[in-house]
């Protein structure tokens, strides 16, 4: 079922929902969380006891809890939140409607969970963000549509998950991606039309995954950092340009057996 899931999504078929075991249960929560300065510059809801292990969970209200930590924000209300912040929480998927009760976020972090599927309906209500980090959870599949309408998007950090296949249009109608970090996964090709939209993209980080095939074309791109250290071996097919320079680019590389093909 999953295997023919993931070649589906490679190949770039057009659905954006995906099928689960679990699709018929239904949950509602009050999100509990504490606002705290996050930063310099906002301030964060950091939850508490996060649960949601049903692709139908639903926030229906804000649980603000008090604390005297120093960092916590009395007067702040839920428009002056602008990072949503989740550790080592409960969940499977992430819940819904947390645009909807902090309209203004520009940062999206949930990290070490056991988040698995990331839906197209997971940052509905959130054209203000510019990072999401999911780094070191469980992510196994990401629906193609799940960032498509977060045109300020400038950073997407998935280290550290289980990642297979990265969907073929996952990052279309991304003009500001400037950094894709997918280090620590199990990913094995880069296709062609992969980063075709994100022409602002300064940094890719692949370390340690299983790729055997990049067929990514940087051709009149300006991309500052690109790393593929410690993966399968490596067989480029169009990354060699000539209009094209990359930093310590064969040593960023030298680890993959037999190297790259490169001019």
């Amino acid at each position: 079922m999953w295997l023919v899931l993931l070649i589906l999504i490679t190949l770039g078929i057009n659905f954006c929902h995906l099928s689960y075991s679990n699709d018929n249960e239904y949950a509602v929560i009050k999100l509990q969380c504490y606002f705290e300065s996050f930063g310099n510059d906002g301030f964060g809801c950091r939850t508490v006891n996060l649960t949601s292990n049903s692709r139908r969970t639903f926030i229906k209200s804000i649980l603000r809890l008090s604390t005297t930590n120093s960092k916590s924000k009395s007067k702040a209300t839920n428009n002056d939140v602008n990072t949503f912040y989740s550790y080592n929480g409960n969940i499977t998927f992430i819940p819904k409607q947390i645009g909807e009760h902090f309209p203004n976020l520009n940062n999206f972090i949930i990290t070490k969970t056991g988040l698995k599927y990331i839906e197209w309906r997971d940052f509905k209500h959130m054209g203000h963000l510019e990072m999401i980090k999911l780094n070191e959870n469980k992510i196994e599949a990401i629906s193609q549509c799940a960032f498509h309408y977060l045109e300020n998007l400038k950073s997407i950090n998935l280290d550290g998950n289980r990642i297979q296949i990265l969907p073929l249009k996952l990052l279309t109608n991304l003009p500001n991606l400037t950094e894709f970090s997918a280090n620590d996964n199990d990913i094995t090709h880069l296709m062609t039309e992969m980063f075709k939209e994100n022409q602002n993209l300064k940094t890719l980080l692949m370390n340690r995954n299983k790729i055997e095939v990049i067929e990514i074309d940087f051709h009149g791109w300006n991309i500052d950092r690109v790393e593929f250290k410690n993966n399968t071996c490596i067989n480029m097919k169009y990354i060699c340009c000539a209009h094209v320079i990359f930093k310590n680019f064969t040593e960023h590389i030298k680890k993959n057996c037999g190297g790259p093909d490169f001019c």
